[in-house]
């Protein structure tokens, strides 16, 4: 078994954890992980969550410049309603 798994069912004190949890259906097991988030969530700062984001391996910065990502989103959405003869009309502004 993984190492972290081990170390994560030796901190709780039940081994079997892992296979309980296993016995539920997808949705329970989606309803208690969206509940342990919740609670977590509860307790993290602002400053917690920056921290976390820098020092997470997963999280990078994009090099993507969020003005010229809107400016596109724009102009493909209004070109798929043209295109596609939807009434919706997006608008974008700068402020």
């Amino acid at each position: 078994m993984d190492e972290i798994i081990t170390r994560v069912l030796n901190q709780i004190g039940d081994n079997e954890l892992l296979e309980k949890l296993l016995l539920l259906s997808k949705s329970d097991l989606n309803s208690l992980l969206l509940k342990l988030y919740q609670e977590q969530g509860k307790t993290v700062t602002p400053v917690d969550l920056l921290k976390s984001f820098h020092k997470n391996r997963f999280t990078v910065p994009s090099d993507i410049c969020p003005i010229n990502y809107h400016i596109w989103n724009l102009i493909s959405s209004n070109l798929m309603n043209t295109c596609f003869g939807s009434n919706t009309i997006t608008t974008f502004s700068i402020s």
